[in-house]
């Protein structure tokens, strides 16, 4: 097998091309070609031309027709066999592992602690290992969930003492879902966005319990309230949930509309890395679906390859990292 990257994963048996996570759009129509789609982040996602291959669930959130398997699943492509394995990351992630006298396994977006909704994340063996290193240096090192959970639950718990709404920004696609879950657990029912709503409703589709109400748009330009939403917000505190990149003072003030203050919080693993008080956000909870520093070197150490890859994120510094901590031949995976 060749691997090499090409504006995403390459790994080509003879005449046959398995492409993985893509960033540029596939048009080759014929047999030898196949897209492997690890989940459906829109980084990682796009409707390619090509034959593609993803789990029922990655497809159901993609809105678009592909092949699919189910975790463990094994599918033929020439001589390769590909087998989908969980990712824990969001629903229907995977990681692809590629087979043919030797293994391949590109892990995708995972954690591989627990999280609220998902088993945990298996670590797969393999003679060659592409990683994610999105948080691929020491310093990125977060709480258990358990201690994620504890620290929003009193947090919450404090601003409905005083009466006061909150708002979490968190991304539509995962985290939100995520989010939802723990406000269940604490015996809320937040309000969401229709973006993070008809996510929501795929979760639900397929499984996954949440309890959530839609209160409408947010853009921009401001808050769009479906009525009945807005009647039950007006005559409470609530919980909201928007998307973080429109987090600010003034989207914040849109939110009182009740007459009672609104206090925000972020839901990101990049806290560490900036401050977000411009914006009004008065806390940040380090909530993350990827996995950190350690529980990156884990894997690695735990699937005991021969040589591993990086990519994305801090790929260089993490290749770096393997080598001095594990002894492993690692490099940031490049062109061919």
């Amino acid at each position: 097998m060749k691997i090499y990257f090409d504006k995403g994963i390459v790994i080509q048996q003879n005449e046959k091309k398995l492409f993985l996570d893509p960033s540029r759009k596939i048009r080759d129509k014929n047999e030898n070609v196949l897209v492997g789609i690890t989940h459906a982040h829109s980084d990682h996602l796009k409707k390619h031309d090509a034959e593609m291959l993803m789990t029922s669930e990655t497809r159901d959130l993609a809105g678009f027709y592909s092949k699919t398997s189910a975790y463990n699943e094994e599918v033929e492509f020439g001589d390769l066999t590909i087998t989908q394995h969980n990712a824990n990351h969001i629903l229907g992630s995977s990681q692809f592992e590629v087979r043919n006298g030797k293994s391949v396994v590109y892990t995708g977006d995972i954690r591989l602690n627990e999280g609220f909704l998902f088993e945990q994340c298996p670590v797969v063996n393999s003679d060659v290992l592409i990683i994610e290193s999105t948080y691929g240096m020491p310093h990125f090192k977060f709480p258990s969930s358990k201690k994620v959970f504890q620290s929003i639950k009193e947090w919450v718990e404090e601003k409905q003492e005083k009466k006061m709404n909150v708002v979490f920004g968190s991304y539509s696609l995962g985290k939100s879902q995520e989010l939802i879950k723990v406000l269940n657990l604490i015996g809320l029912t937040p309000f969401v966005s229709s973006k993070i709503a008809e996510y929501s409703k795929v979760y639900v589709n397929n499984g996954v319990k949440l309890k959530y109400e839609n209160y409408g748009e947010v853009t921009k330009e401001g808050l769009f309230l479906i009525t009945e939403a807005k009647e039950k917000m007006n005559s409470d505190s609530f919980v909201a949930i928007a998307p973080p990149h429109l987090i600010n003072k003034h989207l914040l003030r849109k939110f009182s509309f009740n007459g009672k203050e609104t206090s925000a919080a972020l839901l990101t693993g990049w806290g560490s890395l900036y401050s977000f008080a411009s914006k009004g956000i008065e806390r940040v909870f380090p909530l993350s679906d990827h996995a950190d520093f350690n529980q990156l070197i884990n894997y690695v150490e735990q699937a005991e390859p021969n040589q591993v890859f990086t990519v994305h994120g801090y790929a260089k510094e993490f290749a770096k990292q393997i080598k001095n901590k594990l002894g492993i031949p690692a490099y940031p995976l490049k062109n061919i």
